[in-house]
């Protein structure tokens, strides 16, 4: 799809949402990374009101808590899967088509676009509750983070390519969108999530695709690196590979400088509360050789990014603290939550936002460096997931008596997570139930929230005040080396 045809296809559809369904309701967008998509998303914004994407696999039970919590009026569908859910108006590919049709030709009146401080879209995590939270996130947001990712992606050529990667769903997709493709008019190469699924034909694109830039998890950067096809012969093109969402170790790091001479490696750190990324550096040779812990990076420009103790205090230099960030880039907060927004959101005597991250730091001189978390909340293939909703899900399992998760590191990164099962008398452990516990899973909850590794037990160990003893979980979580 061109350019001048994505924008045609979402200026006819503006014109249908605002005769249609005036007034800012957000609108559902059901698919993977179809083009349209990207048509319905630019058609909402220039009508004023936020989009909210929902991939095709998500199971219903989320798909309705996502629509109780932002009342969308409309779904637009372009991918082959019908929407799951009645009551809403659906527009799949052939009416969307048909919209694109009627309405050629017509253009929406600047005034109707969305505005700074207008929600341009709601991205969905979990929480410790299970109910998924709504970021709000502002345009003003995606200005900031645009203008701050254009120095760092923009490499001066002429029609740059780079991976369509991430899930339209996540945060980090809005750097791809909005900076790769909105401000360097990169053309992205779309990987749909049944590709992502077969690493052989992944791999094989992206060598085809030869992209100039792309952003990974650093359990990604290991899979290309089993492939000897990985290397600077073969990927010609390639500037800089962002790396986020996980702990970057220093082994990886040099591995991938040596299986890629010349290319920039580029640490982060952020979440969707923050837009994105707020914290990046180019890894320098220093930075590798220095070994663990790599820096995640530099704060952006005229961002404040405090290490503080438990009251608020602001740490010196060397001392380990939680991470809050004052920042255009902080989000407005959560939809309908008012409570949790108030908990972690904050406006500075600036006027500007600011989260309490939940993540310890250390900061020396103006770089910052990852701790960990301060609760039951890791990171997988660049994925948040709280262990403690996986259980809650997990205990409603029929065969399940009891559970607990734990995560399964490496060089300090999360490769994945193994459940800890103490079945109902007279189930039987082995395969057979294995598999019947994860497709019990996969109708409750995200597929990366789905404990890779299910091993079962007598009983679950516990501590000298009759606790679960997750850190014996966690010594008990061995996997072997990629």
């Amino acid at each position: 799809m061109t350019y001048a045809r994505m924008y045609d296809r979402s200026e006819a559809l503006a014109i249908f949402l605002l005769n249609k369904y005036p007034g800012k309701s957000a609108i559902l967008l059901w698919g993977d990374k179809e083009n349209d998509m990207l048509c319905c998303m630019l058609a909402a914004l220039k009508t004023g009101r936020p989009y909210v994407v929902i991939p095709y696999y998500y199971p219903e039970s989320r798909i309705r808590q996502i629509m109780d919590n932002c009342g969308p009026c409309a779904v637009f569908a372009p991918c082959p899967k019908p929407f799951p859910i009645n009551g809403l108006d659906e527009y799949r590919q052939d009416a969307i088509d048909a919209l694109c049709a009627e309405y050629a030709g017509r253009t929406v009146d600047p005034s109707n676009w969305i505005q700074p401080d207008d929600t341009a879209c709601i991205i969905y995590t979990s929480g410790s509750t299970g109910t998924p939270k709504g970021v709000l996130v502002s345009w003003k947001n995606i200005e900031t983070m645009t203008n701050f990712y254009y120095p760092i992606v923009n490499f001066g050529i002429d029609r740059p390519r780079a991976l369509n990667f991430s899930p339209y769903a996540f945060s980090t997709s809005l750097t791809v969108v909005y900076s790769n493709m909105g401000r360097l008019g990169s053309t992205l190469y779309a990987v749909p999530a049944a590709m992502v699924k077969d690493f052989p034909s992944l791999f094989a694109y992206f060598l085809q695709v030869d992209p100039h830039y792309f952003t990974c998890t650093p359990s990604f950067a290991n899979l290309c690196l089993r492939d000897e096809r990985f290397s600077r012969e073969n990927l010609p093109s390639l500037r800089r590979i962002g790396i986020g969402g996980e702990v970057l170790s220093g082994a990886l790091a040099r591995r991938l400088r040596e299986r890629l001479p010349g290319v920039i490696l580029g640490n982060g750190y952020g979440s969707t509360e923050l837009t994105a990324a707020s914290i990046v550096c180019d890894l320098s040779e220093e930075m590798i050789s220095q070994g663990d812990p790599m820096p995640i990076g530099y704060a952006a420009p005229q961002d404040r990014c405090l290490v503080c103790d438990e009251a608020g205090n602001e740490l010196p230099d060397g001392e380990i603290g939680e991470l809050v960030v004052i920042s255009d880039l902080v989000t407005k907060g959560y939809n309908h939550m008012p409570e949790k927004t108030a908990e972690l959101y904050f406006t500075a005597a600036d006027g500007r936002r600011g989260f309490h991250t939940r993540d310890l730091v250390r900061k020396e001189g103006t770089l910052y460096y990852y701790i960990g978390r301060l609760d039951n909340q890791v990171k997988v293939g660049g994925y948040r997931v709280e262990m403690e909703e996986v259980e809650r899900h997990l205990s409603r399992v029929d065969c399940v008596a009891q559970c607990a998760v734990a995560p399964a590191t490496q060089d300090g990164r999360v490769l994945m997570l193994v459940a800890y099962v103490v079945l109902k008398p007279h189930e039987k452990k082995g395969i057979s139930t294995t598999v019947s516990i994860k497709k019990a899973l996969a109708e409750m909850v995200q597929p990366y929230m789905i404990p890779q590794k299910i091993v079962f037990l007598d009983a679950l160990p516990r501590n000298t005040n009759g606790k679960i003893d997750r850190p014996r979980l966690k010594e008990m979580s061995v996997v072997l080396n990629p």
